[in-house]
């Protein structure tokens, strides 16, 4: 069994290969990768906008040498919007263990899962936005309907053009 691989930075040709001798009757333990499958086709990828989020992308089991997959796969194909799997929902091979779920049922975590897209998230608040803008355009109008005899007197010498605005920070009112 290949142990660790030394490769050329520049040219990525082999430079030096470690071997390890392993006893087919002996249990080993290593790090394997784990992948997800259906990642574009998700329910709550497609149907939803949501995105996969890989929580954690390696795992270290325990396995003989004869029962050890190259990698661990989860099919996220149906998951939805909030949901998530965890180590101990991940489907082994036959003799392989999670080392990790071995010691102790409570270390179970979260390797997948399936939030609202940031996008989706600023929308939202996007739209809450533009409706309370609405919401205070409408009492700016509702406001200027009641309005008082001075505001009345200086609308009809800005029709008049006896008074001009000037915009820097404030409105400001010259009266000629």
């Amino acid at each position: 069994m290949i142990k660790e691989i030394q490769r050329h930075p520049a040219t990525s040709r082999v430079l030096h290969a470690d071997f390890m001798r392993v006893d087919p009757d002996s249990k080993i333990t290593l790090v394997v990768p784990i992948r997800t499958l259906n990642d574009e086709n998700c329910v709550g990828v497609k149907a939803s906008g949501g995105q996969v989020n890989h929580l954690i992308n390696d795992v270290e089991i325990s396995c003989l040498a004869s029962n050890l997959p190259e990698q661990l796969e989860i099919d996220v194909l149906e998951l939805d919007i909030g949901d998530t799997v965890s180590l101990s929902e991940i489907k082994l091979p036959e003799g392989v263990e999670i080392t990790l779920l071995a010691q102790a049922e409570d270390r179970d975590q979260a390797v997948v899962s399936i939030t609202e897209a940031r996008e989706m998230i600023l929308k939202k608040k996007w739209n809450l936005k533009e409706k309370t803008k609405k919401k205070e355009r409408e009492e700016e109008k509702e406001g200027e309907e009641g309005e008082t005899e001075d505001t009345q007197k200086v609308k009809t010498l800005l029709q008049k053009g006896r008074i001009k605005f000037f915009k820097k920070r404030t409105k400001r009112i010259t009266i000629p």
